[in-house]
Formats: C-alpha cells, structure tokens, sequence
C-alpha cells in the first residue's frame, strides 16, 4: 500500500490492572519501550504513527508523530482509542495494534494492507491460526463513521463493534508469535525467555 493512504495506531490507554498498574506500553523488550518499538517498525510504511494514551503523554509525545487521550474520562477501554484517533487522520486507512505485542513487524503491515488502495472494504482483522486478535485491525475511515454510532449507543464491546460493521480475517496462522501479548508480570517474563511458547 502507498504509505500515504495509511496511519498506525497504537492503543496504549489502559490501567495495565493486570500488570500491577504498569503502563505497558513503557515495559521494555532489548531496552526498547514496546510502543517505541512499535512506532520504529510501522513508521516505513505509513505516512502518521499515531498513539492513544491516558498517561505518560510527555513520553508518549516524542515517540509519535501524534499522541491524545482518550476523549472521555476514566479508562473507556479500546473502542474509544479508536473514536479518539478520529480528529486526527488524515488518511483513509488506519492499521491499528495495542501496544502489549512489541514481537509484530513488518509482515502485519505487509499482509493486512495486501492488494487495498482508497476503495473501501470491510474491516480486517488478524486470525493466528486459533482465534481472531480483536484489536489488530485494519479500518477504513467509513468504519470510524459506523464506531461513532455504535458507542453513542452506549455499546463498548470490541465483538460487537466486529458484528455489527463486519470484517474478513486475514490468515496469520504461519506466524501467531508475533501477536505474543503481554497482560501480566508472568508474560513478561516469558516474552524476554528465548524463543518463548506461544501464549
């Protein structure tokens, strides 16, 4: 795809509940933050690298070609990482990840963005060959329009998000360690073992 129809999104807005209250977006792998290693890979490939955070928005700021908080208050989950991003794109496609991967590179760009120009189509999502990775997303502009109506409705489900818009999987089951997350202090330790089991 031409770097200049696409944006990167990385959602880094949770409480890390799970984490001890960390921001995971700031744990490190070989002494690099995941959302910076993150923004180092997308950044070839698309025209802004964009970050959803609720703290740490200093850091967060001189990794990102642009960085915000969440529109509303009290940690409102993924979804409204996405209806945040909104204001600020200025490209038809947004390739979204949350920042708890840092092993994705290049092949999720390469494969999520295969054969797409402006024309929309139904939202993409990752499948690693068990299950679909529900916030490794490829959206078009039209379905933040359809985002916005949902959670005006008071819905906050990323399934039912997925439902009510509609998505086609895009196959990853050759490589599902790229989608290795890290949720607890136990990931983290696995993620920085050698060759680490798959989650």
């Amino acid at each position: 795809m031409n770097p200049d129809l696409l944006s990167a999104l990385i959602l880094a807005g949770g409480q890390g509940r799970r984490m001890n209250g960390a921001d995971k977006g700031l744990l490190k792998l070989e002494d690099t933050a995941f959302a910076e290693r993150l923004t180092r890979m997308f950044r070839p490939h698309c025209l802004h690298v964009l970050i959803s955070c609720n703290r740490n928005s200093d850091i967060y700021r001189q990794m990102a070609d642009i960085s915000f908080e969440d529109q509303e208050s009290g940690f409102p989950g993924p979804l409204q990482g996405l209806e945040s991003a909104r204001p600020h794109l200025s490209t038809p496609w947004l390739l979204v990840t949350p920042c708890d991967t840092p092993r994705l590179d290049a092949r999720y760009v390469t494969r999520m963005t295969e054969g797409l120009d402006d024309t929309p189509v139904s939202i993409r999502v990752a499948h690693d060959g068990t299950r679909l990775q529900n916030l490794h997303l490829l959206v078009h502009r039209r379905d933040l329009d359809v985002l916005h109506e949902y959670l005006e409705r008071g819905q906050r489900s990323v399934w039912g998000w997925l439902e009510t818009a509609g998505y086609t999987p895009v196959d990853f089951s050759d490589c599902p360690e790229l989608f290795m997350n890290v949720n607890t202090p136990e990931d983290l330790s696995r993620l920085k073992t050698p060759n680490p089991p798959r989650a």
